[in-house]
């Protein structure tokens, strides 16, 4: 979250800084900046909502975004009278934006290591069969419902358990309820 908020926040910055640093911008200016960000954001958005398969195609697109950014910068910033100092100050928010996503990309690379995963899947195919023999024995002194439901709730936690460890494994799939959701239209729409 920290990432993606420093994400937003920086490309923020890069708008206000296009509106408020330069005398007199033209409208002109203001909306290249404002769609190079919007592209740039539904870039990323795309991006880590895809497959892991798919990085390397929406990746380029993302670079891309931050390319055009830069450009703006160059273009838009520096040749019309932005001082020097100002002009290094965006291309820091540039370069940090970049880190930010790069860092973003990297919880999206990352999985849940595959040992844990085959144990995970092993112990809970096996937990019922190694304990049914208890579960039997405890038929004897529990009333019979209680050695039916016992197995059934081993069970249901165990798969909840894993079906958790899944969802978590991209926070960024839309998928989960807690998953991280980049709205695009939100962040353009604050920055009038």
């Amino acid at each position: 979250l920290a990432n993606y908020a420093q994400l937003k926040a920086l490309g923020q910055a890069l708008y206000l800084a296009a509106r408020d640093w330069l005398t007199d911008p033209p409208p002109s200016t203001l909306t290249r900046a404002r769609d190079s960000l919007g592209q740039l954001l539904a870039a990323v958005r795309v991006l880590l909502a895809a497959d892991a398969s798919q990085l390397r195609h929406h990746e380029a697109a993302v670079y891309a975004s931050f390319a055009e950014l830069s450009r703006f910068v160059r273009e838009e910033l520096r040749e019309r009278g932005l001082v020097a100092n100002e002009v290094s100050r965006c291309n820091q928010y540039l370069a940090r934006m970049m880190v930010a996503f790069e860092n973003c990309k990297h919880i999206y690379q990352y999985r849940t290591p595959r040992t844990l995963r085959a144990f995970s899947t092993v112990f809970i195919c096996l937990l019922p069969i190694l304990y049914g023999p208890y579960f039997a024995a405890a038929a004897a002194d529990y009333a019979p419902q209680v050695s039916y439901a016992m197995p059934v709730l081993f069970s249901l936690v165990l798969v909840s358990l894993h079906n958790i460890q899944n969802h978590l494994e991209n926070p960024f799939d839309g998928v989960g309820e807690d998953d991280i959701s980049i709205n695009v239209e939100a962040f353009l729409r604050r920055l009038d």
